[in-house]
């Protein structure tokens, strides 16, 4: 056709049917002209292989479209306004596809994952205006740069429900990050061989999950963290994986007894009893992290384990070197442990991947998957910053210059701590920017650019996730889940699809007999839980946690796309604030007059780190927060902001500190007794008593983490958290 124009990864021209694709793939051709989805174009899977794929995508469009585009799926030849997906060997690399659209669609590739990663391409380049859905004329060749790309999920500490674990497939495959690691600690009861052990989901809930991720590319990678976080299996199988004395009691030790033969008999039966179940991931992930074997000389026959297999009290290496033998006889490639520190130089190189810091790769020679924590107490820079991000440079932490590009080979995002919807929530913000700095290395685009492509995606992605909508009013915020102890929270739930929503409020999973949804509905604190629900999460009263859980069924009573869940925590506000949002896409780096912004809402929260939550990737804001302290002595004090970002302080409507950000590894810094805060303003004097506190942070480009030391006139810190008295009203008030 006429008129055609190139885009590749050296910053393409612009068209105005420039499809929003996140990651930007590594070549594409756009031409005049769109190819129409009709109810007459059909899903042809050439191979019975792809069958799986051809549902996945009937479905991604049935949910766009909101129910009104079911595509049928055939065998067989093509026609206009049809969409193929095609084995072909000629299409080289185990996640190299081809995507063409003219009068048809077509994907090539060489695997299923591949396919996979094209049906994702087609889905967000759909542009749906009013009913017509089509697709711009264009050729696409693409594969990632970077082979391990891994979400890590902490399912142990926090119950994460089944739909909960689908969504994150759906994220991480919508962003093209192939491999979810599961990180179940110890909790292993679903396996046959082993039901005295703690489990949160039945092996068939587990089986259904794997399946579910295999048909749309992601592979899971579970991971019992042996020898140093699965204590309960040395409870529950001291014989095994732990040690007895001759009386038959059991020996208290701080970790699993690796210098014992039943241990490593038993982890193979764990590991094959998993792989029955997760049966094609080709990473395994053996644990190892935060080992102490200091007590494991207590064991009996320790001395003669160490001396049989030529040891010398370092039995820690040699548990790893077995372990990943075990898996690899299983099929696995790639076994995988937690940076080890001084022992992994008895770990012949190549036989372990290791999840570490990207510097120790240049340092020690290894072959490392980085490591990036976005998740629990702490919300790790994204947006800009992680866009940014050249994967193999490591001055910025002040390592070599680069990195061999052998060394290293992934990325691990991981999430502590974190409730199931948080975490998909905090994902669904954070992967985007990430997949940029994998698939390329280096992002071919300006970061405004991807910030409009980003907020596009995921506005498909939300509709794919779930045709159910949950709108909750009581909460402390708009962003997160906290509502102020003993309140009610109003929920309203819709969805564009017609059909029934059928929900519960006990965590139970919706069934067609479920309440039907009318009208908004109020839950309050007291309501009973499901026992199941209540005995997983591990941290939290019952009581207090309040829980929706929504499904939309169709008129033949059968569910529509994941059901929804959102679950709400207490909390006793302290701090009340005033948010002020940039448009997305537009970097603030400095505000003059906080009065000329718009204002985009008001609330209160509970702590510094419930705050954090309003990070966004593609948007600056700043924040005023109000509060008063309760002053304990009379005296001078001192205030120290901790910030990587523009932060400044005031007491009693006098500037008392304030940093222009410094850098995370002094974030982190955790003050000790005698040691000066970071940053600290000139001292103050304060009469005992309350007085009010004003913040003002500026965040640029993504998340962040900010809190505020405060010495005492005795010399000794405390955080200004721990002095906060009753929240003040948020106002604008003073400019910066």
């Amino acid at each position: 056709m006429a008129g055609v124009f190139l885009a590749c990864t050296a910053a393409p021209a612009v068209a105005a049917e420039k499809p929003d694709l996140v990651p930007w793939p590594k070549s594409i051709e756009l031409r005049e002209g769109r190819m129409e989805l009709t109810s007459g174009s059909t899903i042809v899977a050439t191979d019975a292989k792809l069958a799986p794929l051809a549902g996945v995508l009937q479905q991604d469009i049935f949910l766009l479209t909101d129910g009104r585009l079911r595509l049928p799926t055939a065998t067989g030849q093509a026609h206009p306004g049809d969409i193929v997906l095609r084995l072909d060997p000629a299409v080289a690399g185990p996640e190299a596809y081809r995507l063409g659209v003219g009068e048809h669609a077509e994907i090539k590739a060489g695997t299923y994952r591949g396919a996979a990663w094209g049906e994702v391409t087609l889905v967000q380049a759909m542009q749906l205006q009013g009913n017509e859905l089509s697709l711009p004329h264009m050729s696409i060749a693409d594969e990632p740069a970077v082979a391990g790309r891994f979400v890590m999920i902490d399912a142990a500490r926090h119950f994460v429900d089944i739909d909960s674990l689908k969504q994150l497939v759906d994220t991480m495959r919508f962003y093209k990050f192939s491999t979810m690691h599961l990180w179940l600690e110890d909790r292993a009861g679903f396996l046959k061989d082993f039901p005295k052990l703690p489990a949160d989901y039945t092996r068939e809930e587990l089986i259904e999950l794997s399946r579910y991720a295999s048909q749309r590319g992601v592979s899971i990678a579970p991971e019992i963290d042996v020898p140093g976080h699965a204590p309960a299996l040395s409870r529950a199988y001291p014989e095994c994986f732990g040690a007895l004395d001759a009386a038959g009691n059991r020996v208290a030790l701080s970790c699993n007894n690796i210098a014992s033969e039943s241990f490593y008999e038993g982890m193979e039966k764990i590991y094959r009893g998993m792989r029955e179940i997760f049966p094609d991931s080709a990473y395994w992930f053996l644990g190892f992290d935060e080992v102490s074997t200091a007590s494991l000389p207590r064991a009996p026959g320790y001395e003669d384990f160490l001396k049989k297999h030529n040891l010398e009290k370092r039995a820690l290496p040699y548990a790893a070197n077995r372990l990943a033998q075990i898996v690899k006889g299983l099929g696995v490639t790639t076994p995988i442990c937690w940076w080890a520190g001084g022992w992994h130089t008895e770990v012949p190189v190549g036989r372990i991947l290791w999840v570490a810091a990207a510097e120790a790769a240049v340092r020690n020679q290894l072959p490392v998957v980085e490591y990036q924590f976005v998740g629990g107490k702490r919300a790790a820079a994204n947006g800009q910053e992680i866009y940014t991000h050249d994967y193999y440079d490591l001055n910025r932490k002040g390592g070599p210059a680069a990195a061999p590009k052998d060394l290293l080979l992934g990325m691990d995002s991981a999430s502590w701590e974190t409730p199931g919807y948080t975490t998909v929530e905090k994902y669904q913000l954070s992967l985007p920017p990430t997949i940029e700095s994998l698939w390329a290395i280096r992002p071919p685009r300006p970061f405004e650019d991807h910030a409009r492509r980003a907020e596009a995606a995921d506005l498909r992605l939300r509709k794919i996730i779930s045709p159910v909508q949950v709108k909750a009013e009581g909460l402390l915020s708009s962003v997160g889940g906290l509502y102020e102890t003993g309140k009610p929270v109003t929920v309203t739930l819709t969805a564009a699809i017609p059909g029934a929503i059928r929900y519960t409020t006990d965590g139970s999973g919706p069934t067609a007999q479920s309440t039907a949804y009318t009208k908004p509905f109020q839950i309050s604190p007291g309501g009973k839980l499901n026992e199941r629900i209540v005995r997983m999460l591990l941290k939290v009263s019952g009581k207090d946690l309040l829980i929706v859980r929504a499904q939309l069924f169709n008129e033949k009573g059968l569910p529509v796309g994941l059901s929804v869940v959102r679950d709400f925590w207490p909390t006793a506000p302290e701090y009340a604030y005033d948010l002020y949002l940039s448009k997305p896409g537009e970097i603030w780096t400095a505000i003059s007059n906080i009065e000329s912004l718009a204002k985009a809402e008001s609330g209160r929260y509970g702590d510094f780190a419930q705050l954090i939550r309003f990070c966004r990737p593609s948007q600056s804001f700043v924040m005023v927060v109000n509060g008063q302290i309760d002053v304990p002595d009379s005296g001078k004090y001192q205030f120290a902001p901790e910030s990587s970002n523009p932060l400044q302080v005031f007491v009693d409507g006098k500037l008392v500190a304030e940093t222009g950000g410094i850098a995370k590894k002094a974030v982190k810094k955790v003050l000790k007794k005698g040691q000066e805060p970071a940053n600290e303003g000139e001292a103050v004097e304060l009469a005992k008593g309350q007085h009010a506190y004003r913040m003002v942070y500026l965040n640029s480009t993504g998340g962040g983490l900010f809190n505020v030391q405060v010495k005492l006139p005795k010399g000794n810190t405390a955080s200004l958290g721990s002095l906060h008295g009753h929240p003040a009203t948020a106002s604008a008030g003073a400019s910066r």
